[in-house]
């Protein structure tokens, strides 16, 4: 199939026991629907979009896509290999807001493991130096400031993803999973897992006291 564009709607489907190949000239590919093929599904949209929607899914043995931007909001799943090449940018990512990451600090007692005692005192005692060593432990335990979405891109090969993103990449709190993955670009490309931690410190600090006839 080539067009233009091509739109692939929600309740719509193109299916192939064999192959199947949608190449769109400035209009791009949107689908919200089913693509499949038995074989090999390839998808080119040279220097422009291709989008597979919310609803939309790509199913194959093979799966190939080149466009200049590629973003998936639902299931690309190879049986085989994906490969996927995008000249400007590459965004996999949920449908809905994504959360912040909160650091919540919680602070312990502050305790004095060393206390110098006094010393450097005047001739009649009442004028000294003093040392004291302070310490406390914090916790910072992460959480997220809302749900997460309810619904995540997911790009998912048997056996190897090979993933040029160009420009710009974006892995957005969504799923790239395969046993061998390949990933390249020219630009940065942005991981972002929203995975929580929980870290505990320990901080010490000391505290003077200047008053003596020598200090």
């Amino acid at each position: 199939l080539s067009a233009a564009g091509i739109t692939n709607t929600g309740t719509a489907g193109i299916s192939s026991l064999k192959n199947l190949t949608l190449t769109a000239g400035a209009g791009g590919i949107d689908s919200n629907g089913a693509l499949y093929a038995a074989d090999t599904l390839s998808a080119s949209a040279t220097g422009h979009t291709i989008v597979n929607g919310v609803t939309g899914t790509m199913d194959a043995n093979d799966i190939v896509i080149a466009a200049g931007t590629f973003n998936n909001y639902n299931t690309v799943i190879a049986g085989n290999d994906a490969n996927i090449t995008t000249t400007l940018a590459f965004h996999n990512l949920p449908t809905g807001r994504v959360p912040l990451i909160v650091d919540n600090y919680t602070y312990g007692a502050i305790t004095t493991p060393h206390d110098s005692g006094e010393y450097n005192c005047n001739v009649f005692g009442d004028y000294c130096d003093q040392i004291w060593v302070r310490a406390q432990t914090l916790r910072n335990t992460q959480t997220l400031d809302g749900p997460m979405p309810v619904q995540k891109g997911q790009i998912i090969a048997a056996s190897t993803i090979n993933l040029d993103y160009g420009n710009s990449g974006t892995n957005n709190a969504s799923l790239i999973s395969a046993p061998n993955i390949n990933i390249t670009g020219t630009g940065a490309f942005t991981n972002t897992d929203l995975h929580l931690d929980k870290i505990d410190y320990a901080r010490r600090w000391r505290d003077y006291k200047t008053d003596s006839t020598f200090g």
